[in-house]
């Protein structure tokens, strides 16, 4: 014998469902949000582009001194360390809530086989990283010409 069930408990359910959901994506949010913490001091946020040319990596560190960072090189993996330092701004008063993050970092990437390592080129400005490295000749696009055939190849052809 079947027992019918009313819909208004299968909406509970499913808002039940629903509320165990959220409250799962909190936790697993809030723990990796404590491990990034505590693990690392910030991994900086990066933009990288892809143009005909070269490929440009944009680091955004905010409020960092081009004296405290370091690029490197090793093999094919460019790497950006540093440190962002935290003062005690008396005159600011005591810290109640804080947000950023302080202390040493570090983020790498993996250049492609395609990319000319010795042109790696950095500037930094305005709280941005920019670091430019040419493609090698072989891997930028280029633009193949057209030919049309002479009258005698075409004659020749028929």
């Amino acid at each position: 014998m079947k027992v019918p069930v009313r819909s208004h408990v299968l909406r509970e359910l499913s808002g039940l469902q629903d509320r165990l959901k959220e409250l799962f994506h909190n936790v697993v949010r809030r723990n990796q949000r404590q491990n990034l913490i505590s693990h690392s001091s910030f991994v900086p946020l990066t933009n990288m582009y892809n143009r005909s040319d070269k490929l440009v990596y944009e680091v955004e560190l905010p409020g960092l001194d081009r004296n405290d960072l370091e690029v490197t090189l090793d093999g094919s993996t460019l790497s950006v360390q540093g440190e962002r330092k935290f003062s005690r701004d008396e005159k600011k008063g005591k810290c109640l809530w804080k947000e950023s993050f302080h202390g040493a970092f570090s983020t790498s990437f993996v250049l492609p086989e395609w990319v000319d390592p010795d042109s790696i080129r950095a500037r930094y400005w305005n709280g941005v990283l920019c670091i430019e490295v040419n493609k090698k000749s072989w891997a930028q696009p280029r633009r193949i010409p057209i030919s049309s055939p002479s009258p005698a190849a075409l004659s020749n052809a028929a």
